[in-house]
């Protein structure tokens, strides 16, 4: 089932619901970036290609302070644009690494439905259904320092965007859990053969073998 147009696989039949708080989802999110290699050099690359342009603004500042018409002046919004330009491109850059899986995430919650488990979540403009089964469930290790779930097992995800709805399967997924330890302990336990409870693992184990999602 790859790009492919499909019907919505979410139903709710009176699933029991986990929502999300969004402020500690922000949180437990910038965590996992912060926790990322070489999360510090991407973002100190991108703090001196910023003071790199701000002394070029300053300099063609000061060759061109008498500038009075346009053409003279356009050197001096040139270097504030190329700076600006400059600046973003370094962001997105670091970005790019060290915010995998949970780029551009901002909304996410579990729902437990009669035979399976929904994880839903939000990518920019994305809407991402992960749907797996309870008899397809190998393992969920739970990782309580990065405050996130690796589920492994044969399920799909499906993905909503404005070209329309497509689908495909996963074999495990990494998912971020944005409400607290007793909800989550509530969550787990009809899956409790299934856990393994392995904290300071998941972001290790990420980067070694990367997602899917």
């Amino acid at each position: 089932m790859s790009n492919t147009i499909v019907k919505d696989i979410y139903e709710d039949k009176d699933n029991d619901r986990y929502p999300e708080d969004i402020a500690l989802l922000n949180k437990r999110k910038n965590e996992w970036y912060m926790c990322h290699p070489k999360y510090r050099m991407y973002r100190n690359a991108a703090f001196v290609v910023l003071a790199i342009g701000f002394v070029c603004i300053i300099v063609t500042w000061r060759m061109n302070k008498d500038a009075v018409t346009t053409l003279q002046t356009l050197p001096i919004h040139l270097s504030i644009w190329l700076t600006a330009l400059a600046s973003y491109f370094a962001a997105k850059a670091g970005k790019k690494v060290y915010e995998k899986p949970f780029n551009g995430l901002h909304a996410a919650h579990f729902e437990a439905a009669s035979k399976g488990l929904y994880y839903i979540y939000q990518q920019g403009m994305t809407k991402n259904v992960y749907y797996i089964k309870d008899k397809d469930i190998r393992e969920i290790i739970r990782d309580d320092e990065a405050d996130c779930l690796y589920i492994k097992g044969k399920a799909v995800l499906q993905t909503t965007s404005r070209k329309g709805i497509t689908e495909r399967w996963l074999d495990g997924i990494y998912a971020m859990v944005g409400f607290d330890e007793y909800d989550l302990d509530d969550l787990l336990e009809p899956y409790s053969e299934y856990v393994q409870v392995a904290p300071g693992t998941l972001r290790q184990k990420f980067l070694a073998e990367g997602s899917e999602q």
